[in-house]
């Protein structure tokens, strides 16, 4: 049974990529061509990024349940360091994006206000989500790796021997 439930380790890492590149690619073709000079281009990207979030952090907690689940205490500290790092980067667009919404909404219609200022909510609530979620899961993810046991040592029964 555990030979059977091995073989799917591979393919949930796959999936787990799946899951995460594939948005990154959508965001970056969507948002095509780049003119992260303008406030309205970088509003409109990071927007439109806060959809694919979700997906995101799907994958990074599938990789990391399948580390863990498989007792691959390497990949899991590498996946944790991942998610912070990906937290980061987060944390940093929902501000860049929260500058650029106080820096729009002087030029956003009367009547276009309600639209936007709701857009922009959505946006900053879908950021700040997975940000908690991907710390939560490098956390959890770090503390695991640390409880795992440490592969055994090939070497561990070797004698030393000192020469003259």
């Amino acid at each position: 049974m555990e030979n059977t439930l091995r073989r799917f380790a591979t393919p949930l890492y796959l999936v787990a990529a799946l899951f995460f590149f594939t948005p990154v690619l959508d965001v970056f073709l969507n948002v095509w061509p780049w003119r992260p000079a303008l406030e309205e281009w970088r509003y409109g990207a990071v927007g439109a990024a806060a959809n694919y979030l979700v997906s995101m952090v799907f994958g990074c907690l599938l990789a990391s349940v399948t580390a863990a689940a498989w007792g691959h205490r390497r990949s899991l500290r590498v996946l944790a360091v991942a998610g912070w790092l990906v937290a980061a980067l987060l944390a940093a667009l929902t501000l860049e994006f929260i500058l650029d919404v106080m820096q729009l909404k002087a030029r956003v219609p009367q009547e276009d206000q309600p639209g936007f200022e709701l857009g922009a909510f959505k946006a900053v609530v879908k950021y700040v989500a997975s940000i908690v979620c991907t710390v939560v899961v490098g956390v959890v993810g770090w503390k695991s790796a640390r409880e795992m046991p440490r592969p055994q040592d090939d070497r561990s029964d070797a004698v030393l021997v000192r020469g003259a």
